[in-house]
C-alpha cells in the first residue's frame, strides 16, 4: 500500500516540478492567453514539424509513459490533435494507447496483483465483477464503456487476458472515442485559429461531435445496465 502511494506521489511531484521549470524557463502562462493561443499552436506545430518523423514518435513514447502514470488519455488525445492535426493526431493517439496499454500490462505482470490492489483499493474489487468473461470480447466491451480509465487499464492487465488480445481489444474498443475527440479537438483548434467564438451557441458546429458522443455514451450505458442486471 505504502509503495503504491509513494510511487504516485513521486510521479505527481516530478510532474509539478517539470511544469514549474518550464514556467520559469519559458514563461508558459503568457503563451496561453486568449490573444496568444493561435501563435502558440502555430509555434508548437512548427516545432514538431522540425522534428520530422521523430515528432510523432517522441510524443507517442512520452504519451505511453503518461498512460503508465495514469494520466488522462483524453487529454493526450486533444494535445495530439493540436500538435499534429486530424489524421496524424488520431494515428499518434492510437500509438499512445497501444504503447501505454503495453507498458501497464508489463508493469502489472511484474508488480503483481497486490500492487494494483494497493493502488486502487476497494474500487478494484468492486469493478472486477464487470469482467465476467475473459478474452478479447470483454476487453472491447470494457473499452467501449470506460475508454482508457486507469483502473481498468490495470485491472484488465491482471485479468488473465493475453497481451495481444488486450491490445487488439483496446484499439478496437477505443477507436470511436478517439475519433470523436479528434473531431471535437480539431473543431476547437480551427475555431481558435480563425478567430471565431468558442461558444456552442455562436459556433453550433461544436455541438455535433458532442451530441454524437453523448448519444453513444447513453446507448452504451443502457446496454451496460441491462448486461449487469441480467448477470
Amino acid at each position: 500500500m505504502k509503495k503504491a502511494i509513494w510511487i504516485r506521489a513521486t510521479v505527481l511531484a516530478l510532474f509539478l516540478i517539470a511544469v514549474a521549470l518550464l514556467q520559469w524557463k519559458y514563461g508558459l502562462r503568457q503563451h496561453f492567453r486568449p490573444e496568444r493561443i493561435d501563435d502558440t499552436i502555430t509555434a508548437a506545430r512548427a516545432w514538431t514539424a522540425d522534428l520530422g518523423m521523430w515528432g510523432p514518435l517522441v510524443f507517442a513514447a512520452a504519451g505511453s509513459l503518461a498512460v503508465l502514470a495514469n494520466a488522462p488519455t483524453a487529454l493526450l488525445n486533444y494535445l495530439a490533435v493540436i500538435l499534429f492535426g486530424y489524421v496524424l493526431g488520431a494515428v499518434v493517439t492510437l500509438l499512445v494507447i497501444a504503447g501505454g496499454t503495453s507498458l501497464v500490462y508489463l508493469a502489472a505482470q511484474r508488480l503483481g496483483r497486490p500492487f494494483v490492489q494497493a493502488m486502487f483499493g476497494s474500487r478494484l474489487s468492486r469493478l472486477e465483477g464487470r469482467l465476467v468473461r475473459r478474452g478479447f470480447s470483454n476487453v472491447v466491451y470494457v473499452r467501449l464503456i470506460f475508454f482508457m480509465s486507469p483502473v481498468f487499464n490495470w485491472l484488465l492487465s491482471i485479468s488473465g487476458v493475453g497481451l495481444w488480445n488486450l491490445l487488439a481489444g483496446t484499439l478496437l474498443g477505443t477507436a470511436h472515442t478517439v475519433l470523436l475527440n479528434v473531431w471535437l479537438g480539431g473543431i476547437f483548434v480551427d475555431l481558435i485559429r480563425s478567430g471565431r467564438s468558442l461558444s456552442p451557441f455562436k459556433s453550433p458546429i461544436m455541438l455535433l461531435p458532442v451530441g454524437i458522443g453523448v448519444v453513444v455514451f447513453v446507448v452504451l450505458r443502457v446496454i451496460d445496465r441491462k448486461r449487469t442486471a441480467g448477470e
